[in-house]
């Protein structure tokens, strides 16, 4: 069986940041395509877009849904915009492991294009956008609800199931089965 552990690029002491001559050369090679391409992949886009689905289904079945159509958009767009949030806690929090995994090794933190303060600025501009849109557009349960999830997963799972047990994927379920809810 091969090995997904590859080894990691040059790092600072702790382990995480590159090192200062690819931090200056990463600013002398910005690109703006690519930087709005770290973000989405930041934000787990794709992930995200699945919850965004399974929502919208839940959505298109509730009773009313035509006549609702303006909670039922703000509730999307919340539970995008928090979904984003949550993929990109679970970024900053495994930078270096993600350095080490075949799968997510060119993932932006993992090589240092966008910094950890950077990710924090961003998860909270999109949990920002979140919660004043679901507060606005929605009801409270929704918000709720939400930021069950996204807390679940950038949070609980993330930091405590996942390292610990392999029980982890019951939680990581929960959490995406949130939005249809």
């Amino acid at each position: 069986m091969k090995s997904h552990i590859i080894t990691a690029t040059p790092t600072d002491a702790d382990g995480i940041l590159p090192t200062a001559g690819a931090e200056v050369a990463r600013h002398q090679n910005f690109r703006p395509g690519l930087f709005l391409h770290d973000l989405w992949v930041l934000a787990k886009a794709r992930v995200v877009s699945l919850l965004v689905f399974t929502a919208a289904v839940g959505e298109i079945l509730a009773p009313n849904a035509l006549i609702h159509w303006q909670s039922a958009l703000a509730g999307l767009l919340g539970i995008a915009l928090a979904g984003g949030a949550g993929g990109v806690l679970n970024q900053i929090v495994e930078p270096d492991l993600d350095q080490h995994m075949r799968r997510t090794l060119h993932r932006p933190l993992a090589e240092g294009r966008i910094s950890r303060r950077g990710a924090i600025v961003y998860a909270a501009l999109l949990m920002t956008a979140a919660i004043a849109i679901l507060a606005w557009g929605t009801n409270p349960l929704t918000l709720i609800l939400t930021l069950a999830g996204t807390v679940g997963y950038g949070v609980v799972y993330t930091l405590y199931l996942k390292p610990s047990t392999p029980w982890n994927i019951v939680w990581g379920g929960l959490a995406g089965a949130l939005p249809p809810l």
